[in-house]
């Protein structure tokens, strides 16, 4: 027995695409934090052995010599790139981890409210499917009456046929909302993450409609636009970059040994000997890339100008939503109203009208029309009530 809390939480924790959106999160936070150690300077190291036959020169004195050498040689070195965009990187990265964690969010809503709408649906067809059990087993009950009656010659065989054929309409209604009750709870299984799961009940708690103020907050959708900007705008910076000098400095230092001059200095005298150091620094001034500079500053610049217009197209789409929501809302809260008073109505009819049978003055068609006048009463109301509390649950959940 499911209740919709359960429902709810049952799709965060099962939903495949929830499951990827988190997937997603953690990739784009491992990039970011990674891009944060770009801010350091790179440090690397060499060792080569080499060995030499035949004419060849030897590395520590630099003259040709006829004979094998072994040399060995060591290095290390750091290189750091200064004025490059790094930390308009490190930015736009926490940014895309934003935009990441805001997109779940939307997911979340999203799927909140499918699962909330999902559940309604389960919630009446169970409804339905009682009322029909309901009615069959009210007219097989009259029925085994009826049968007496006709026992007795109090009513004609062509009465019970009526009655009979009644009895199979409402078996057929009661066969089809059985059916549709399996399709509502497989369409419910599957937001919940399961492939075709419809052994499970819900239970109806008693979720009473309250007024909303219903203003609509930051939602998620306007939050990711408004970070994509932002990125927009660091992608702009980082192209404007492209125009102006980088700077590398780059250090190390290294030691070589050779076999050659093993007999006049050791191992470790010549790595001492023969060490050495660099420091530079490189300037990198851009002259001419062929318009592709310029091209990608006015591609960043368009982007930043289309989420733009886009941030106002939801906007737009976000309001009509919730007026659209309000509106069948107040509509459902009308309509309640004229329901309650019309299956009262209906029911005090059909009260009326069974006495009336009971005393001849009504034959089974008649009965029968007030009966479906009763029931479809009584259906409006409870698929209205429903629907009320529900898609009132459901504007909540949108102005989250």
């Amino acid at each position: 027995m499911y209740t919709l809390a359960e429902c709810i939480e049952t799709a965060f924790r099962q939903n495949p695409e929830i499951q990827v959106q988190n997937l997603n999160i953690l990739k784009s936070n491992d990039a970011y934090s990674y891009s944060k150690l770009n801010k350091l300077p790179s440090l690397s190291g060499s060792v080569s052995q080499g060995v030499n036959g035949g004419r060849s020169i030897d590395p520590f004195t630099n003259t040709f010599v006829q004979r094998n050498i072994s040399t060995n040689a060591f290095g290390v070195s750091t290189n750091w790139n200064a004025l490059n965009g790094v930390n308009k990187q490190i930015e736009q990265n926490r940014l895309n981890t934003e935009a990441e964690k805001q997109q779940l969010d939307l997911r979340k809503k999203e799927l909140k409210i499918s699962v909330i709408e999902a559940f309604m649906q389960v919630l009446l067809a169970q409804e339905f499917f009682r009322l029909a059990t309901e009615q069959r087993l009210d007219l097989e009950s009259q029925w085994l009456g009826l049968k007496e009656k006709a026992k007795e010659g109090l009513i004609s065989n062509s009465q019970i046929s009526d009655f009979e054929a009644q009895i199979g309409n409402v078996k057929f209604e009661e066969f089809n909302a059985k059916n549709n009750l399996s399709l509502s709870k497989l369409t419910l299984s599957q937001w919940l993450g399961f492939s075709a799961k419809t052994d499970f009940n819900v239970k109806q708690e008693n979720i009473l409609f309250s007024e909303s103020k219903a203003q609509l907050s930051f939602h998620p959708s306007q939050r990711i636009f408004e970070t994509q900007l932002q990125i927009a705008k660091i992608a702009s910076k980082l192209a404007e970059a492209a125009k102006y000098p980088s700077i590398n400095v780059s250090a190390g230092l290294g030691s070589a040994y050779s076999s050659a001059a093993s007999a006049e200095f050791a191992y470790f005298k010549q790595l001492n000997y023969n060490l050495n150091q660099y420091f530079r620094i490189g300037l990198n001034i851009p002259i001419y890339s062929n318009g592709q500079v310029q091209a990608k500053i006015a591609n960043a610049n368009i982007q930043e100008r289309i989420i733009k217009k886009q941030i106002d197209q939801q906007n737009l789409k976000l309001n009509q939503e919730l007026e659209k929501q309000k509106m069948t809302i107040d509509l459902l809260k009308e309509k309640l109203i004229y329901a309650e008073i019309n299956q009262n109505t209906q029911s005090k009819a059909y009260l009326a009208a069974k006495e009336r049978f009971s005393e001849g003055i009504l034959n089974i068609t008649e009965l029968n029309t007030f009966r479906l006048n009763a029931e479809k009463a009584k259906i409006t109301r409870i698929q209205t009530q429903l629907e009320l509390n529900y898609k009132a649950l459901m504007l909540e959940a949108f102005l989250e």
